[in-house]
């Protein structure tokens, strides 16, 4: 916006700017709604190919994605609740991610009736968080206080618990820090994980 202009021609400008994101979100909805995602969990005794054959692919589509997967991850030692999703175009599988680390991922493309593999390295944040407090009942309790992550608190009981006897060895007036680390993927809304 020029920042000498009167104010119908700012209002003119303003609303074609409007109208040029009106139509870039448009063509994006657009985009997302001819693709959809199915995302499917491997259940007790099911196999990739039993999540697989409903979606129209055949033996030899399913045995060359198994030899594709197979330098990254063995089909055969899938762990039941294991992810695997589905990228569609209509009825058609388009392409394939498999989580196989919190940040690492293959992603399956079909080029020339060949599946191809990918192994891609997931862009993630480090976030660093530091709480202090003072023990006034338990430490469990002012831990709490100190808007730690559950997690973490749960965490740190269970690795001094052998050291520190959580009941009797803590007092009033003692004091406590507590470093979290959290992970979160940059591309998409998940929770954070906390070490």
């Amino acid at each position: 916006v020029k920042k000498d202009c009167n104010f119908n021609e700012h209002n003119r400008v303003l609303v074609q700017a409007s109208k040029i994101k009106k139509n870039q979100i448009d063509s994006a909805d657009f985009k997302a709604t001819s693709e959809n995602q199915k995302v499917l969990k491997l259940k007790q005794g099911e196999t990739l190919a039993h999540l697989l054959k409903p979606y129209g692919l055949n033996a030899v589509d399913i045995l060359d994605i198994s030899n594709k997967l197979n330098p990254y991850i063995s089909v055969n030692k899938m762990n039941v609740g294991q992810s695997i999703n589905l990228i569609m175009n209509g009825n058609n599988i388009k392409r394939i991610i498999i989580p196989i680390a919190f940040n690492q991922e293959i992603t399956l493309n079909k080029i020339k009736n060949i599946w191809q593999a990918q192994k891609s390295n997931l862009e993630t944040e480090t976030q660093y968080k530091l709480v202090a407090g003072r023990i006034e009942g338990s430490f469990y309790q002012s831990a709490l206080e100190t808007q730690a992550p559950l997690s973490v608190i749960n965490r740190f009981m269970l690795a001094y618990s052998h050291n520190v006897d959580f009941q009797r060895s803590i007092r009033k007036g003692d004091s406590f820090r507590l470093i979290s680390v959290s992970y979160t993927h940059l591309r998409a809304h998940e929770t954070p994980e906390h070490l």
